[in-house]
């Protein structure tokens, strides 16, 4: 079956990709260059062969996309983020980070 147009796909052949770093990881100040992780966005747009690309199922998502709740949600999942990234031992951190980013749509289970 071909794939949609706004259908979510894995990428599974990247290639090369060009993003724009946005800024350093808080929780890495004062490491070396090596160790440091830094929030990159991709914006480009390519093209790719239907072999290399493979559909992701549509969450279950409760919440309809730049909604108000969905919104507030957004929020909650930015300071979910943030809390973690300052305590990354906290698991039930890192479990409501994710909950939240799979309500939004942004975080897939593997399967």
């Amino acid at each position: 079956m071909p794939l949609q147009e706004g259908q979510q796909v894995l990428i599974k052949n990247p290639r090369a990709l060009v993003g724009t770093v946005v800024k350093a990881r808080p929780g890495d100040k004062g490491l070396p260059e090596e160790q440091t992780h830094y929030l990159v966005r991709i914006s480009d747009e390519l093209f790719y062969l239907s072999t290399d690309l493979e559909a992701v199922e549509n969450p279950n998502m409760e919440l309809e996309r730049y909604s108000p709740e969905w919104l507030a949600e957004f929020n909650r999942w930015l300071e979910l983020g943030r809390w973690w990234l300052a305590n990354q031992g906290d698991t039930a951190a890192l479990a409501q980070f994710s909950e939240s980013g799979r309500k939004l749509g942004f975080i897939v289970p593997m399967k």
